[in-house]
C-alpha cells in the first residue's frame, strides 16, 4: 500500500485545528515557527485559520470556489497576436496592447506562455527553431568548420594595437615614409603595414601585397590592394565608425556620463545625415558641411539651407 504524503501546509492546519480552541493564536504561530521554520504559514494566515476553526469550520483546506473566466487570454487573441508579430517582428508590447484592447500582462502572458516568443535584437523570434532554421544553422556551422580545418589556427587570427604583428615588422613600420609599405607572409596569411598619415596594419588571406593607384583630390596615390578593396566594399558599422572618427564630438573628460551623452549625440547626427542622403539621393552635401549646417541651426535657432560649402569636399 502506497503512503500518500500530506502537504506541510495541511499539516500545519491540522495542528491549528487541534490547538485552536485552548491555545492562544500567538502561541500557536510561535510553535509553528519553531517546527516548520521557513515553511511556516504567515502570522496573518495562522490567525485567520484559528478564527475559522473557533467558528465551527471542519475543513483543513480552502473552500472550493468558481474562478472568473479569462476574457483576455483567449484563442482568438492569441491567433491575432501571432499574426501581428509575424507581420511586424519589431512591434512593441504597448502597440499590441492598444491594437488588441487587453492589458500588458495579458499580452506578455500570450507571448511568453502560449506563443513562446522572446525578444532578440529588437525582434520577436520563436523560442523553438524551425526545421529550416536548423538546416541553415547546420550549413553555416559546416562551412565554418571546413574553413577552420583548411586554415587551422589562422582562422582565429586578429590584429590589435599592441599585439598581432611580428616585432621586426613593428620596428620596420616605425621608419616607413608616407606612401610606403612593408609586409610579411606565411603561407596564405599576409601581414602588411602601410604609412599614410599614420600607420595602417592589415591582415589578409585573399590579397597579395601589391599596390594600386587611387585618385585623390591632390593627385594619384598608391594604396595596398587590400585597403583599396576594403574601402570599396565597406558597409554598415565600419562605415559609421569611419565617419564618426573623422569629426568626433566627444572630448577628454573624467565623467563617463558626458562621454556617453556626446557619443549618442554624435551617432544621432550621423543617422540624420544618412536619412538626409536617402531622402535627397542627388544631393552632393558632404558630412562636414552637414555638421556645419546643424551647428548653425542649433546656434541661431533657425533652419539652415542644406548647401555644400566650398571647402568641405573631404568626406
Amino acid at each position: 500500500m502506497i503512503e500518500q504524503k500530506v502537504p506541510r501546509s495541511v499539516n500545519q492546519l491540522i495542528v491549528i485545528k487541534f490547538l485552536g480552541e485552548n491555545v492562544p493564536s500567538t502561541e500557536i504561530h510561535h510553535g509553528l515557527q519553531q517546527q516548520y521554520e521557513a515553511e511556516c504559514l504567515s502570522r496573518t494566515r495562522v490567525f485567520e485559520w484559528c478564527k475559522c476553526f473557533r467558528e465551527g469550520s471542519e475543513r483543513v483546506e480552502n473552500e472550493p470556489h468558481d474562478r472568473r473566466l479569462r476574457t483576455s487570454v483567449t484563442e482568438p487573441n492569441t491567433d491575432h497576436t501571432d499574426a501581428l508579430i509575424r507581420e511586424n517582428r519589431c512591434i512593441t508590447i504597448n502597440k499590441l496592447e492598444a491594437m488588441l484592447s487587453i492589458s500588458v500582462g495579458s499580452v506578455e502572458d500570450i507571448m511568453k506562455y502560449h506563443l513562446h516568443y522572446r525578444k532578440v535584437n529588437a525582434r520577436w523570434v520563436p523560442h523553438t527553431l524551425t526545421d529550416v532554421n536548423k538546416m541553415v544553422c547546420m550549413q553555416a556551422a559546416s562551412r565554418l568548420l571546413q574553413t577552420f580545418e583548411d586554415k587551422g589556427d589562422a582562422f582565429f587570427l586578429t590584429i590589435r594595437v599592441n599585439r598581432g604583428l611580428p616585432q621586426d615588422l613593428k620596428e620596420e613600420c616605425k621608419s616607413l615614409k608616407c606612401g610606403k609599405t612593408t609586409f610579411r607572409r606565411k603561407r596564405d596569411i599576409l601581414l602588411q603595414s602601410w604609412r599614410d598619415t599614420r600607420a595602417v596594419n592589415m591582415i589578409s588571406t585573399i590579397y597579395n601585397s601589391s599596390m594600386v593607384d587611387v585618385q585623390r583630390r591632390h593627385g594619384q596615390v598608391k594604396k595596398p590592394v587590400c585597403i583599396f578593396k576594403y574601402n570599396m566594399f565597406i558597409k554598415g558599422v565600419d562605415r559609421a565608425d569611419q565617419y564618426l572618427a573623422y569629426y568626433s564630438l566627444p572630448q577628454k573628460t573624467v565623467k563617463w556620463t558626458k562621454k556617453v551623452a556626446l557619443w549618442l549625440i554624435n551617432c544621432a547626427i550621423f543617422n540624420s545625415f544618412l536619412v538626409f542622403k536617402n531622402l535627397n539621393p542627388h544631393s552632393k552635401l558632404k558630412y562636414k558641411a552637414f555638421l556645419l549646417n546643424v551647428a548653425k541651426a542649433w546656434a541661431t535657432d533657425q533652419t539652415v539651407v542644406a548647401e555644400p560649402a566650398a571647402d568641405t569636399d573631404l568626406v
